[in-house]
């Protein structure tokens, strides 16, 4: 048993697996198939998957971050890119409002995603 750290990873056999958003402090299982090549972490009082990667992949998903379907709908918009940001305002708000966020992203270039937010 192993337990899912706050960057939403398992630590198991010292290796790092990573799973889905909202399962830190939660005990989990970790299992490791060598001969299909696949890490899988599950709930034991489930069995829910709720990990999974290559072997071989391990070491390039640390840096990554939660896979953006994995993350629940609030927290999706944070990490959208600006054009993603203006198209959900247009449907949302209509074109008068996309103009203004047009307006505020050119002025706020660095900052046009937090301020669009």
């Amino acid at each position: 048993m192993s337990t899912v750290q706050k960057n939403n990873v398992v630590r198991y056999q010292d290796k790092r697996y990573p799973v889905r958003y909202g399962f830190v402090g939660r005990k989990v299982q970790v299992f490791l198939d060598y001969t299909k090549n696949l890490v899988t972490v599950h709930l034991p009082e489930t069995g829910e998957c709720i990990g999974k990667k290559c072997i071989d992949d391990i070491g390039s998903s640390l840096t990554a971050p939660t896979m953006l379907e994995d993350l629940p709908e609030p927290l999706k918009r944070y990490v959208q890119s600006k054009e993603e940001l203006l198209e959900r305002i247009e449907k949302r708000f209509g074109p008068e409002l996309h103009k203004v966020g047009v307006h505020i992203a050119k002025l706020n270039n660095s900052f046009a995603r937090r301020h669009l937010n």
